[in-house]
């Protein structure tokens, strides 16, 4: 890394997998011809990537109560960092620079690792980031391959769309036309009859994705919070999940029906404290390891 010469740190010479300005891969007849990809110091994920890796480190270290003197460096490195900026048209930058394409609509999602996978944009705590990136997101459209839908469902649920979140998880499980030949990407259909993922080769982190969508949509953590029905689509009105982990070491059951919490069961699996939230309300539990609580659709014990 180096400074970028405003006081900030960037990751030299990277780039946003498969992408260019103003070009993208071409199909031919031949396979994938390949086009001069854009370089430049700074892009949108390497510096996620960066500020995951330090603040990932020093969350790590404060857990274990160790490193109590590198903890500081790093802090002061991700402090450091630069992070991805709003561009001219709201959107979440791709690029140090201020020079994404509107009509860019490949399947890539790299910029919006900070998002999802990644926890340093969200509503409650960076709403004018998460607003950029739901720009970005929809501007991309829904995914042609499966990995990409399920990618998008992800995105969509952490930003508490469940329609939108609902439809990429459709998309995911459109099949692939008994008409096609198997092993090509492209011309509809995201998973085969079996319903691995359809692409050549096969790719397993459609069919991941897509599970951890589904959870994604039924409940959001945090080492601090647990966000429960987040993104629950009206294709969902009533169910219930059992055994359900959030981060800080919780497990989950819990019920709801006409698309509301009726029942909620926490139990702590390592003892410690996080702050339950549903539909505006909040409640902080501090837990013994083994202890569980019972909250109604109000949050309240019983």
């Amino acid at each position: 890394m180096v400074d970028d010469g405003k006081g900030k740190l960037v990751v030299t010479d990277s780039w946003s997998p498969e992408q260019t300005i103003g070009q993208a891969w071409r199909n031919t007849k031949v396979g994938f011809e390949t086009v001069a990809f854009y370089h430049e110091d700074g892009v949108s994920m390497d510096q996620e990537f960066a500020w995951m890796a330090f603040n990932n480190y020093v969350q790590a270290a404060q857990i274990l109560g160790r490193d109590a003197a590198y903890q500081s460096t790093a802090a002061a490195l991700r402090d450091q960092l630069h992070t991805p900026s709003i561009g001219s048209w709201g959107q979440l930058q791709e690029w140090y620079n201020d020079k994404d394409v509107k009509t860019n609509t490949h399947r890539h999602l790299s910029h919006l690792v900070g998002l999802f996978p990644g926890d340093r944009i969200s509503l409650g705590t960076t709403p004018e980031l998460a607003a950029a990136a739901r720009v970005s997101l929809a501007a991309r459209g829904i995914g042609p391959t499966g990995w990409s839908a399920a990618w998008g469902a992800n995105c969509w649920a952490t930003l508490g769309d469940s329609q939108k979140a609902m439809a990429g998880l459709k998309n995911l499980l459109n099949p692939v036309p008994s008409s096609r030949d198997k092993i090509e990407m492209s011309g509809g259909g995201c998973v085969y009859p079996n319903l691995f993922d359809a692409h050549p080769p096969f790719q397993i982190d459609g069919n991941f994705g897509g599970a951890h969508a589904i959870i994604q949509m039924l409940m959001q953590s945090t080492l601090n919070t647990i966000d429960v029905l987040p993104a629950i689509p009206a294709e969902w009105p009533a169910g219930s999940f059992t055994g359900l982990r959030a981060r800080g070491g919780f497990s989950l059951d819990f019920r709801w029906n006409a698309g509301k919490l009726t029942q909620l069961k926490v139990t702590s699996l390592a003892g410690g404290a996080t702050t339950v939230r549903y539909a505006g309300l909040s409640k902080t539990l501090t837990l013994t390891k083994g202890e569980t609580v019972m909250l109604d659709g109000s949050l309240k014990t019983f």
